[in-house]
């Protein structure tokens, strides 16, 4: 299994509540609605399977409405 973890924050000073996607390979895996208070910052930890024949790269990626980041992940390595 691969374990990660996800730095959310809101930007903005005033609350607000919104969806977080997670993804691997292109695949949802989960979601998580989360509400932060203004400047708040907190972190999602999750552990995911990703199976494979063979040494590849993999991507895991969270989405909120306002933002985007993928990190690419080396899965079955030697």
């Amino acid at each position: 299994p691969v374990t990660f973890s996800a730095r959310v924050q809101n930007v903005g000073d005033v609350s607000d509540t919104q969806l977080v996607t997670i993804s691997v390979d292109g695949e949802r895996v989960g979601t998580r609605r989360l509400t932060l208070g203004g400047t708040e910052t907190t972190t999602i930890r999750r552990q995911r399977g990703i199976g494979c024949a063979e040494p590849r790269r993999s991507s895991i990626t969270v989405s909120t409405a306002n933002a985007t980041r993928s990190v690419p992940v080396d899965v079955c390595r030697n």
